[in-house]
């Protein structure tokens, strides 16, 4: 039996190894699987394709090509394999996976990989016997390579090495992070602070090759981070993570010029486990309904605060599909699946309750059902006219997007630690976009209908000083701007204004990668403004 050689870590860190060796003996192969794709990038190969689970894979979960343009193979196991699940489950695939050549338009079919079989359990001696008996006669022309446990945690501590959280507090952060209650939705602030010291956004003077191993590091520990709800199969909140580490890359490419190379890797296979656990939602939600799919034992009045919660991941998966020309996008609208999902909205007291609202709207627009995208439209802006126009008797008002589900949800049990006296009334944050996006749609009647009362609020957005801010969780400098309607407005002023926004100002890796905006703007709500959703309005004209 063969192995390849594995660079082991220079400087041992006991902490490290032992957090890693936690992880990785609870996971099974699709969740180590983005990390070990990760790996692989930092030991010079280029990912071809990385896939789990479907009859397409003849035995290769994963295919990469090295730096010499030899085509490698890999077959991901989870847990440990005895002589009976090696003969009966895995042998079979090992099969496939030498004898089937590599099915990809940049790999030569006639060209020979490497094959390996990865685990992260141990391999019994009975297996290791006959696979060297087999690599010696009947796989004498490909051999199987083996990695198992030890290699992988070697390999996974090896992209870590030299970016260690640095003090005790940054330590106790990881801790906490990687044994979260795994049916919560994630403390972002917490998340956001760890991963910020990890990919060391703040510090202006590193070379770009240790940019790219903050990078890799960062995939390493946000795939620790989420692994307690992948465990739960919480995977709303293992979007959420994800997310919020591809926007932290973004900022490093923007601020400091990142080239592909740099980066571009990490940011495909970050994508991919994004997407593909989206699709694991949708279809859970599909199979066995909305109610079945949270396994968290909540009280019944906070269950449609989680359905709303699963609405903010689909609704994104759904767009951005439309944008990179995926026609999955139109299931969403099919009759099954708006019966089972009617029920899932909830305005739960915040501005960002409204947002999938938005993104249903531009489906909706592009499957040429006008009717529906203008009637969501209208019950958004309505919404927030009820709660926040002059006429409202609520306590507080919809509440700027900047506060989440957690905080209204402890607002309105009274659980939170001090008096909160606020009120957000005659203001909004999402209203102005939204008109746009009416007024773009050329609803004159509703607006003029409804212009008196919108006449009454203060249109709310915050500007970052620097544009490549906009990625970033918190913002340090910038200017709050609260811009009053003009009692009486003409049309065409309306209509000017609302075609002068198409993303102008964004940051221009954002705008290179369309498919990835609907799912940060569901993540960070609180960076909708008439730039974004003008954007992504007209890249949805098609």
């Amino acid at each position: 039996m063969q192995t390849n050689t594995i660079k082991q870590p220079k400087n041992q860190d006991p902490f490290l190894q032992r957090a890693i060796e936690y992880w990785l003996d609870s996971v099974n192969e699709l969740t180590y699987q983005p990390l070990f794709c990760e790996w692989l990038t930092t030991l010079g190969h280029v990912l071809k394709y990385s896939i789990k689970n479907t009859n397409f894979e003849l035995g290769k979960d994963v295919v990469s090509v090295d730096q010499n343009k030899i085509p490698h193979a890999y077959q991901l196991k989870g847990g440990n394999i005895n002589l009976k699940r090696w003969r009966n489950e895995v042998k079979p695939e090992i099969e496939v996976l030498i004898d089937c050549p590599i099915q990809h338009p940049d790999i030569n079919k006639d060209s020979n990989h490497v094959s390996y079989l990865v685990t992260n359990g141990e391999i019994d001696d009975s297996v290791r016997v006959e696979i060297v008996a087999l690599n010696e006669k009947k796989w004498k022309d490909n051999p199987l390579r083996v990695w198992t446990r030890s290699d992988l945690l070697n390999g996974f501590q090896s992209m870590a090495e030299g970016i260690l959280p640095q003090n005790a507090e940054a330590y106790k952060r990881l801790i906490d992070l990687i044994f979260a209650n795994g049916f919560s939705l994630p403390d972002m602030e917490k998340v956001n602070s760890f991963l910020c010291e990890i990919l060391k956004i703040s510090n202006d003077n590193l070379p770009k090759e240790q940019r790219k191993r903050d990078i890799a590091a960062g995939v390493l520990y946000a795939t620790m981070v989420v692994g307690p709800y992948r465990k739960s199969e919480n995977h709303t909140s293992v979007v959420h993570v994800l997310v919020l580490l591809l926007s932290l890359i973004f900022y490093l490419v923007d601020k400091y010029n990142l080239e592909d190379k740099y980066w571009l890797n990490s940011y495909e296979i970050v994508w991919n486990d994004i997407l593909n656990t989206a699709k694991l939602l949708e279809m859970e939600i599909d199979t066995v309904g909305f109610d079945s799919s949270f396994t968290s034992p909540l009280d019944k009045d906070l269950m449609p605060l989680r359905k709303h919660s699963a609405i903010a991941v689909i609704y994104p998966l759904k767009l951005s599909q439309f944008i990179i020309g995926n026609d999955e996008y139109k299931t969403i609208l099919a009759p099954g699946i708006v019966e089972k999902y009617k029920n899932a909205y909830a305005i739960w007291g915040g501005e960002a309750s409204l947002l999938p609202f938005i993104m249903l709207s531009l489906i909706s627009k592009n499957l040429h059902q006008e009717s529906a995208t203008i009637n969501i439209l209208e019950t958004a802006i309505l919404q927030i006219l009820e709660f926040n126009g002059r006429k409202s008797k609520h306590q507080y008002g919809l509440m700027p997007p900047y506060y989440d589900i957690d905080f209204v949800v402890k607002l309105n049990y009274k659980m939170l630690e001090e008096t909160f006296e606020d009120n957000y009334k005659f203001s909004s944050h999402l209203l102005k976009p939204y008109i746009e996006m009416m007024t773009r749609l050329k609803q004159r009647d509703f607006i003029a209908e409804n212009w008196k009362e919108i006449s009454f609020m203060h249109f709310e957005e915050f500007v970052p000083d620097d544009s490549v801010d906009y990625y970033l969780w918190r913002i340090k400098k910038g200017e709050n701007l609260s811009i009053e309607p003009k009692q009486e407005k003409s049309w065409n002023e309306l209509v000017t204004e609302a075609n002068n926004f198409d993303g102008k100002t964004l940051p221009p890796t954002i705008k290179r990668f369309p498919e990835y905006l609907p799912f940060f703007l569901s993540i960070f709500p609180f960076r909708v403004n008439s730039e974004a959703l003008g954007f992504l309005d007209k890249i949805c004209i098609k």
